[in-house]
């Protein structure tokens, strides 16, 4: 094991995990080096946690103790590409923004990295398993990463997919790692299928009256109006993030971001105004950067001001029940929240910022945040805590309750990491 990966405290004091500081931080320059860091904590029995850029380690709940961070700031760089299968593999320590720029000279695009926090690697957005809103027409990691190159807790080395590992207990693996949020293995590197660049994209604003949550928008997505539509992302936005974004004064707003060819933008452009037309709502239309400005402001602008961000996932046919409840929510002083919904996918993303420049104590959310925790499980959901202090993602617990299939996930755990090296406590049910 190469001593120079080793850090001092003072290092690894500025490597913390919610308020862990550990005893070293190590950055491996290799795959061979990570392997040997985690040999030797196996062997020491050393709780470890896998960290890229940072971005996304308030995600999940603290970990229940931290004696080393394995960075894989040094594992970065396009391993493999070939254009004309659509396949990039990558280290996970590289930044998607790099990804991006290597793909977008050869006219093709990730298309998976619009949720992500500015900064996020590779490796963070396949641990997290992290879905933007454009998952109606680029799918999730699960959906588009192929294989994977994962370090185990004892430090042996598997490939999963193309070069396939033995499944464990018949399980496809590298659908096991991609959100495990690194509880089960540490990704090395990811092959991903990628996607050609739309010719054209433009973003369609509908808008309604003002007032309550607009039940019209939201039956578009229940009769299914939208899918002759197809579009890529349908979001539907409140008034204060409407205005926020810059869509809307005070009214509900519902954006759909359209691509393909000229043609088919043009043809789904035409199903869009004749969808407002019978719905007696109005449309603007925004091409191109304009419009793609927008997503940018609700996926990386908006993220980074908030304080607490949830994330609430519910049954299609409690959509509606859910936004009505969210819409009357009476957030305690000085707090101030913004809403999305996702149409189609049922998933309602749900940001809270303290006004003013004081910090404020993000404790007095807890009610209304298990309020809204119970009203998204009477709608077969969960609530997901996805940034938050600490103390708040102790006290409710990051993931909510225990799930039914929480004795197989810590079977899994209990077969990869017997010794619970990797990220303990940072899962669901406490894995």
């Amino acid at each position: 094991m190469a001593s120079d990966g080793f850090r001092g405290p003072e290092v690894a004091g500025r490597a913390s995990v919610d308020d862990l500081a550990p005893a070293a931080l190590y950055a491996p320059a290799d795959e061979g080096e990570a392997a040997d860091l985690l040999r030797t904590a196996f062997r020491r029995g050393w709780a470890v946690v896998a960290r890229g850029s940072g971005s996304q380690m308030p995600l999940g709940n603290p970990p229940a103790r931290l004696d080393a961070v394995l960075s894989l700031a040094r594992l970065s760089g396009v391993t493999e590409y070939t254009p004309e299968d659509l396949v990039v593999e990558a280290f996970a320590g590289t930044p998607l923004s790099d990804l991006e720029a290597v793909l977008r000279a050869r006219g093709q695009t990730l298309g998976l990295s619009a949720v992500a926090p500015m900064g996020t690697t590779l490796g963070g957005l396949v641990a997290t398993g992290a879905a933007s809103p454009h998952r109606l027409g680029h799918g999730t990691p699960r959906d588009r990463v192929l294989g994977l190159s994962v370090v185990l807790a004892d430090g042996t080395r598997v490939r999963t997919g193309g070069k396939v590992v033995k499944n464990v207990a018949g399980y496809d693996l590298t659908r096991l790692f991609v959100g495990s949020l690194g509880t089960l293995g540490v990704i090395a590197r990811a092959v991903v299928r990628v996607r050609p660049l739309p010719r054209r994209t433009a973003l369609a604003i509908l808008r309604t009256e003002a007032g309550p949550p607009p039940s019209a928008l939201l039956a578009l997505a229940l009769d299914r109006a939208l899918d002759p539509v197809g579009p890529a992302a349908a979001e539907l936005v409140d008034p204060a993030l409407a205005h926020r974004l810059g869509v809307a004064a005070e009214a509900w707003a519902l954006l759909l971001a359209l691509e393909g060819d000229e043609a088919e933008v043009a043809e789904r452009l035409r199903r869009a105004r004749a969808l407002a037309d019978r719905r007696g709502a109005a449309i603007e239309v925004r091409e191109g950067a304009e419009g793609e400005a927008v997503w940018e402001a609700l996926c990386h602008a908006l993220p980074s001001e908030a304080g607490v961000q949830a994330r609430l996932s519910v049954r299609r046919r409690a959509l509606a029940q859910l936004t009505e409840v969210l819409a009357d929510v009476p957030w305690p002083e000085p707090w101030r929240a913004w809403m999305s919904v996702g149409l189609g996918t049922g998933v309602v993303r749900l940001w809270l910022a303290a006004g003013g420049p004081a910090v404020a104590d993000d404790l007095v959310l807890e009610a209304p945040l298990a309020a809204l925790r119970r009203a998204a499980q009477a709608g077969e959901g969960a609530l997901v805590l996805e940034r938050a202090s600490p103390a708040l993602r102790r006290r409710m617990d990051a993931w909510g309750p225990a799930r039914g299939d929480v004795a197989l996930m810590r079977a899994l755990k209990d077969r990869l990491d017997p010794r619970a090296v990797l990220a303990p406590g940072r899962f669901v049910g406490g894995i």
